[in-house]
């Protein structure tokens, strides 16, 4: 396969010859239909054959940008992006945004205590569980995680983790602002499957659990298992400096842990 993509010149003139994305697809029958085409074991899947394809990157250098590998692919990509190792590709493409931030980029409507302070809602945060918005019904209504990204962004992808095992997010909303002033909402029609980790500062109490996420119609509102979820953002966010998470349904008191990806 590597042979084959090199002799056309790699796998941006292979598409382009076709007449671009959405031709190349409806020719050959997806990335599965490429397999058969090109000879290769079926059983390499269409993860296995983008790895071959040189991954993600090259796959978005031939559709030209990752807003048109989303226009174009449809419920392929979904296919491309589900699982662990689909997530892995988004991790090996965009950056992750939230991780190297010092600690004054994160704000937060209230705070539970110094414990739970907004910095620590990073994943390398291991003096605590995360984030956590004051207690009582007024604080938990009006909360929100903010982070300076310090620079616009255009984000392709978001990651939380459970925080504390017994108390986390399991819905949660995403607004994304150039000046900090005004925000809007986040909508995304695509989450991954994904394997989640109840309990991460505990590896005694971790639970491996799957949850299958499904191509729905643009939302707002995102779901998550234990607190924890991968979704793929479709379109993705162009101009993001500001990112506020807000969570919208809690088990006893929200918790949680995040990370953006993109570039």
């Amino acid at each position: 396969l590597h042979k084959f993509v090199e002799a056309v010149g790699g796998l941006r003139p292979l598409v382009l010859s076709a007449g671009g994305f959405p031709a190349f697809f409806r020719i050959v029958g997806g990335f599965d239909g490429l397999a058969k085409l090109l000879g290769t074991q079926v059983e390499i899947g269409t993860q296995g054959l983008a790895r071959h394809l040189g991954g993600l990157p090259a796959i978005v250098s031939a559709a030209g940008s990752f807003d048109n590998l989303v226009t174009q692919c449809g419920a392929q990509l979904k296919t491309l992006l589900d699982g662990q190792q689909g997530f892995e590709m988004i991790r090996g493409f965009a950056q992750p945004l939230v991780a190297g931030l010092p600690d004054k980029c994160f704000t937060a409507s209230s705070t539970y205590d110094g414990s739970y302070s907004p910095h620590h809602a990073k994943f390398s945060s291991t003096t605590s569980w995360g984030w956590m918005c004051g207690r009582g019904a007024a604080y938990e209504k009006a909360a929100y995680l903010q982070v300076d990204l310090l620079s616009e962004k255009t984000l392709v992808a978001i990651e939380t983790k459970c925080g504390h095992p017994g108390y986390y997010c399991t819905q949660f909303a995403v607004l994304a602002s150039r000046d900090g002033k005004t925000f809007h909402p986040v909508t995304t029609a695509m989450t991954t499957t994904v394997a989640t980790t109840k309990g991460d500062m505990n590896t005694k109490d971790s639970k491996q659990k799957q949850v299958k996420g499904e191509a729905e119609q643009s939302r707002a509102i995102l779901e998550t298992t234990d607190g924890c979820t991968r979704v793929v953002l479709a379109p993705v966010v162009r101009h993001a400096r500001f990112v506020r998470v807000l969570p919208k349904k809690v088990v006893k008191h929200g918790c949680m842990r995040v990370e953006l990806y993109g570039y």
